[in-house]
């Protein structure tokens, strides 16, 4: 199985494209993830997903976290932009990965989740941040981040908003059912580029903290590709 295509095949459109692969002794369905800076990966994904906490697989460049929880599910991915990457989802304990180029978070069960990624490379300096403490909101747990005060960017569209504050970027899919999320990060947050349930690439420039926020979907996908120089 290849974990990554250099060249998009021609005609296609993005979105993730199931097949069904064994790996390591277990049947896994794979998914061809198209993200938006043209990069191509295939990520192992999980038919039956743990009903508390969550599982986490690592297959080649690639990390597939994936959480079933029936209330609410939460994932914080710490990134630093060479490859390693720091973990945790539901309570459980930090996890560590090296090698890793892109992520996919797999989501089901719950109607409300977060997913948080944390690009921590100095680059970001001009846009510092700093780890604060959890806050409640009315479904959900969920940690944040310490971020600049500027003037906010916004776009809406059918079944999700983006919302740009300094360098926090918040990303809310509301699809009934399934929501897809795909996430490009050039240079390590100084270009971000995203696009969610089968709609236009937005352009963001400057964000050091991704949040996809969650509602109505039981069956979701959020894909993050971290590109450096």
């Amino acid at each position: 199985m290849s974990d990554r295509s250099s060249d998009q095949p021609p005609g296609n459109p993005r979105r993730f494209v199931p097949a069904v692969n064994p790996l390591e002794s277990r049947l896994l369905l794979s998914r061809q993830v198209f993200f938006p800076d043209g990069s191509v990966f295939v990520f192992p994904t999980f038919i039956h997903l743990p009903r508390t906490g969550g599982v986490a697989l690592q297959s080649g460049t690639t990390l597939t976290v994936g959480v079933g929880q029936r209330n609410t599910n939460t994932v914080l991915a710490t990134l630093d932009g060479v490859g390693d990457a720091q973990v945790e989802w539901n309570g459980r304990p930090v996890h560590s990965f090296t090698g890793i180029q892109a992520t996919l978070v797999q989501i089901g069960g719950a109607s409300r989740d977060e997913v948080v990624f944390h690009l921590t490379n100095p680059r970001t300096g001009g846009t510092a941040f700093a780890t604060g403490q959890i806050l409640a909101t009315p479904a959900l747990g969920a940690k944040t981040f310490a971020h600049p005060v500027h003037p906010f960017r916004r776009i809406a569209r059918t079944s999700g908003t983006a919302v740009q504050s300094g360098s926090l970027l918040t990303i809310s899919v509301t699809a009934p059912k399934i929501n897809t999320v795909e996430i490009s990060s050039l240079n390590f947050g100084h270009v971000v580029q995203a696009e969610w349930n089968g709609g236009a690439i937005h352009n963001f420039s400057g964000v050091s903290t991704i949040i996809v926020d969650i509602k109505n979907g039981t069956n979701d996908l959020v894909g993050l590709h971290v590109a450096s120089d």
